[in-house]
């Protein structure tokens, strides 16, 4: 995830880079090797705990990290109320994953081609953005 972030310019305004960052997300799971890994995974982690340690630890942790830079940075934290950081991103990565991701890995549906992943990534974005609105106080 990390070196597709760093191969495409960086986005400008908080509703793109969420948008990026999901579509970022969603093109690196729906890679045929990255469903093949996640199906091994769930298949052996009760056998091999590390395996399923070792993609909490590398593979989402990049995605969390990477969200909460995001959701610290100053236009966010002035235009979000997000108590917690690291729930928020634990929130939006299983909004981008969407029911369609297990779908793809039980076999039942096809893996979303480039504009079924840019209306999962719009959809996730417009939720999250919908429920950590700034409500007026008063």
């Amino acid at each position: 995830l990390r070196v597709q972030l760093a191969q495409v310019p960086e986005p400008t305004g908080l509703e793109a880079s969420l948008h990026h960052l999901a579509r970022c997300l969603l093109d690196v799971i729906y890679r045929p090797e990255s469903i093949g890994l996640l199906r091994m995974l769930f298949a052996e982690s009760s056998r091999f705990p590390e395996l399923g340690r070792a993609y909490g630890t590398h593979a989402k942790a990049v995605f969390l990290s990477e969200m909460g830079t995001l959701l610290r940075h100053p236009t966010a934290a002035a235009t979000l109320d997000i108590p917690d950081t690291a729930t928020a991103a634990e929130d939006f990565h299983h909004l981008v994953m969407s029911p369609r991701y297990l779908d793809v890995l039980m076999g039942i549906a096809t893996i979303p081609d480039a504009g079924e992943r840019d209306a999962i990534a719009g959809h996730a974005v417009r939720l999250f953005l919908s429920g950590h609105a700034m409500r007026p106080t008063g």
